[in-house]
């Protein structure tokens, strides 16, 4: 039997007994080995004497995932760096703490038995109540039924703005809004324009003088530039539409916020009937007597 080692064109010629098939397996041994292990395989991102965590276990313990740049396709060095730094300072201080067998401590097994009781007792509850569902159905019956509690408790305006540094750049923001134009596309004709569409506000919702201007508005009209205070320029507002207290939000605008309020309804209603079943069952005796 031959054998075509990776070092060099050695050839051994084996022998079928034993002895053959001892060396034989000798050799083969780091090959498997050697071919077992990944190329791409990453030394550790920190460590702590005999502790070490690699860059996914990272991103995974500290959620980083969605700090992944879009371009890059990656955690930048920096946040990796943070993370890292944060990982070795908990490993040093859970490491002096076992050296010092504080786990052996009385009140140490005291605070964890009662967080083992209060996650038993939690994870109990979501066994159960997690299994509850709200449908469009409800949702719909629980708007018809309740709709002036889904409506506007002040007036509101459908607000958008653009704010520039100086007037005449206002003017002529305030002249392409009228021609047209959409906030984005003001917004981008200069690097020093900032704003947005911020949808549905009230009046506490901004400062007391671009309020008095803003809900002065009618639906689709735009305000003259008004100075904002100390340097911070000119600000160019537009209100979209109106509409008063007491007016009936659409479902769509809501139908998260009830589907919530119901969903919490269902679950605090499971936990109470999950505890008046399991007292049924296990019959507690309480022997207090009254004062």
């Amino acid at each position: 039997m031959k054998l075509k080692t990776s070092v060099g064109m050695v050839f051994l010629e084996l022998k079928t007994g034993a002895a053959g098939i001892f060396l034989l397996l000798l050799l083969l041994i780091p090959l498997v080995i050697s071919c077992g292990k990944k190329a791409d395989d990453k030394p550790p991102i920190a460590t702590v004497k005999n502790s070490s965590v690699s860059e996914a276990d990272l991103i995974s313990r500290y959620n980083l995932e969605e700090f992944i740049s879009n371009s890059a396709g990656k955690v930048s060095s920096e946040m990796l760096r943070e993370a890292a730094r944060k990982w070795a300072f908990e490993q040093i201080l859970m490491q002096e703490g076992d050296k010092l067998n504080l786990d052996q401590d009385q009140l140490f097994n005291e605070r964890l038995a009662a967080i083992r009781r209060e996650m038993l007792i939690q994870s109990l509850y979501d066994h159960y109540t997690m299994r509850v569902s709200v449908d469009s159905t409800e949702i719909r019956n629980e708007y018809d039924a309740n709709r002036t509690v889904y409506s506007t408790a002040s007036d509101q305006i459908y607000f958008l703005y653009v704010i520039t540094p100086d007037r005449e750049q206002a003017q002529e923001v305030r002249r392409s809004l009228q021609s047209g134009a959409e906030i984005s596309e003001a917004i981008a004709t200069d690097d020093s324009f900032t704003g947005e569409e911020t949808g549905w506000i009230e009046k506490s919702d901004l400062d007391s003088e671009i309020a008095k201007t803003a809900f002065s508005l009618l639906p689709g009209g735009i305000s003259y530039p008004l100075k904002l205070k100390g340097d911070a320029g000119y600000i160019v507002m537009m209100c979209r539409e109106r509409r008063q207290s007491g007016t009936v939000l659409p479902l769509e605008e809501v139908y998260k916020k009830i589907h919530q309020r119901l969903l919490s309804r269902k679950r605090i209603n499971a936990e109470i009937a999950l505890r008046d079943s399991l007292w049924a069952v296990y019959k507690p005796q309480i022997n207090v007597n009254a004062d």
